[in-house]
């Protein structure tokens, strides 16, 4: 756990410290203006990093999760997308396309500031299952994954995938994910969620436990609960859905910003190709495009349940990146007819490597 849930983060938030003392001392030396904004983008993969890692030592605390969210999960992968967007585009479009990221990144950090937290979601496994009443342990954790569950298991929550696995349950039986309310979901007259989601339906809460968890409810009656262990990693799953859109509007972020950075990198390097010119600026972007798409594949498979596959594909994406970046911006100095055909091409390949 300790490696996953801190040495990988902290090794991601020095990485990017590096990253980003390379790139303001090279916007330092031309002054071009996409540095600052690429700086912008690996600053806030690493305050992400470092919040990850804070977790991983201290546990939770709900600043620590706020910051890692709008940081990592929201600013990062936009703001480097943007500034290859800076490096390559034509005015007016580079000005209102950063214009409008920046009031857009303004609502990010609202809908993260309001949003209601609940860790327990981020529960990977569980710990114990009660039945209250006539009601045994069995017949709540099988009422309670056949609530939960999707169809074929996809998009699932983390709680939810933990619940609907110790309850075995055939995501083939399954034909409607359930509904979402306040704190938990709801299939039918089955209720599953937090004790504040107990409270929100009128039932007496029930009295504390020394662990987090969730409840199975009939109509106005409570079933029983089950026990969550503590989670191992930050996810999005803390988030309560019905209190903000801060995981709505993640996607639109993480989606502009690999096309920016990913497609940008790919794109120059293509150019650099047909043009049979600046081999290491190629490679560089070619480096910079595969090391664009590792955090959008951890996403994906977190998603699909595979622990720490976030931490693992950012230390790989920055890793990856940052050599692409050097490689890019190193001085080739051995090739003269390189830099004739340069010359020649100024206008189509000059924002493409510096």
């Amino acid at each position: 756990m300790s490696l996953f849930s801190t040495i990988l983060p902290a090794l991601t938030a020095l990485g990017a410290t590096l990253f980003v003392v390379a790139v303001v001392r090279r916007w330092h030396h031309n002054r071009r203006p996409y540095l600052l904004v690429w700086a912008i983008g690996i600053a806030a993969f690493g305050v992400g990093a470092v919040a990850e890692a804070a977790f991983g030592v201290f546990g939770w605390h709900s600043l620590f999760f706020r910051a890692y969210y709008l940081s990592g999960a929201i600013l990062a992968a936009a703001w480097l997308g943007q500034g290859t967007i800076q490096l390559l585009g034509r005015r007016p479009w580079t000005e209102i396309s950063l214009g409008v990221l920046a009031l857009l990144s303004l609502y990010g950090v609202y809908e993260v500031a309001r949003a209601q937290l609940e860790p327990a979601f981020m529960s990977t496994s569980l710990e114990s299952v009660t039945g209250f009443g006539d009601t045994s342990a069995d017949d709540v954790l099988r009422l309670a994954g056949a609530t939960v569950a999707t169809p074929n298991g996809a998009l699932m929550d983390l709680w939810a995938r933990a619940v609907a696995e110790r309850a075995d349950v055939d995501y083939r039986t399954i034909d409607a994910p359930p509904e979402r309310i306040p704190y938990g979901l709801r299939r039918g007259v089955i209720s599953v969620g937090t004790a504040r989601m107990v409270e929100e339906l009128g039932i007496q809460a029930p009295p504390a436990s020394t662990v987090s968890e969730i409840y199975v409810v009939r109509d106005d009656t409570l079933l029983g609960a089950i026990g969550l262990q503590a989670p191992s990693e930050m996810h999005g799953s803390a988030i309560v859905r019905a209190t903000s859109n801060a995981r709505t509007i993640t996607p639109l972020f993480n989606v502009y910003g690999t096309l920016g950075l990913a497609g940008g990198a790919i794109y120059s390097a293509w150019l650099f190709f047909r043009k049979r010119t600046l081999y290491h600026r190629m490679l560089g972007n070619v480096l910079i495009a595969t090391g664009a798409l590792a955090p959008a594949l951890g996403g994906t498979l977190s998603k699909a349940g595979f622990s720490h596959a976030v931490q693992i594909s950012n230390l790989i994406g920055i890793v990856v990146i940052f050599a692409g970046y050097l490689q890019a911006t190193r001085t080739d100095t051995s090739a003269p007819a390189a830099r004739t055909v340069r010359t020649r091409l100024t206008t189509e390949t000059r924002r493409h490597g510096e």
